[in-house]
């Protein structure tokens, strides 16, 4: 993987800083998804009541979802955490799952969990009014804002085809980026909302598939929900 940078420029710094020829001007990170007002979700599915699909009525009528048309993928993942989402592998997206389990720089994680209460990154933080970052909204620091990148892998069957196939997050603290067989799936925050995507088209029925998944423990949501945990979570 390329090396990353050693530091970055605070949004203090890139305020400041005269204008250049652009020629000559260093590449500096354009604005990520999370410090976008204009972004909140990208490539989701409309909210819906919740629900599950049944092939047939008394498998419904059952109340056992282990008989629904889903896959459930709570397990051991694998995980990798940075400082900042501009540091660290950030083309993981593009690497096998076979890969990331042999890197030295990947371990594994339970989810759903939080990182921070399975021995990664700095906390659990609980504030009530300070925030535990720079204050400078709507922005979230971009060299101070810890990145979780997890994988995982699953299977589809045959009687998948021609179905819907939608990748649910039953909720991620505070904002993530998806990639199903390393085509960018979309963007979402709001921690305590599902979020939906249409895989379909990403999908394989006939080998597995490679689930990446890029998770910010901050956002400009971040901002309103000042008297809650601030503690990084993925439930899928």
């Amino acid at each position: 993987m390329p090396s990353a940078p050693s530091a970055l420029p605070s949004n203090a710094d890139l305020a400041l800083r005269p204008k250049q020829d652009p020629a000559s001007a260093p590449l500096l990170p354009a604005c990520p998804d999370w410090n976008d007002l204009k972004v909140i979700h990208r490539n989701t599915l409309p909210p819906r009541s919740h629900f599950f699909l049944y092939e047939h009525g008394a498998d419904a009528l059952a109340r056992d979802v282990s008989r629904a048309k889903s896959q459930l993928l709570s397990a051991n993942w694998c995980f990798n955490l940075s400082p900042s989402p501009f540091l660290g592998p950030r083309d993981f997206h593009q690497q096998d799952h076979d890969t990331l389990r042999e890197d030295p720089d990947w371990s594994w994680i339970k989810v759903p969990g939080m990182w921070q209460c399975q021995g990664f990154g700095k906390g659990p933080q609980y504030t009530n009014v300070d925030f535990p970052f720079p204050v400078d909204p709507p922005r979230v620091p971009i060299d101070d804002n810890e990145c979780g990148r997890y994988a995982t892998t699953f299977d589809l069957s045959p009687e998948d085809k021609d179905h819907q196939l939608r990748l649910r997050f039953e909720g991620v603290d505070s904002a993530f980026t998806v990639w199903l067989n390393g085509h960018e799936v979309g963007y979402s925050q709001g921690a305590r909302n599902p979020s939906e995507f249409d895989v379909t088209e990403f999908a394989f029925l006939d080998r597995p598939n490679t689930l990446h998944v890029e998770v910010y423990q901050r956002c400009n949501g971040s901002y309103i929900e000042d008297q809650v945990r601030r503690v990084p979570r993925l439930v899928v």
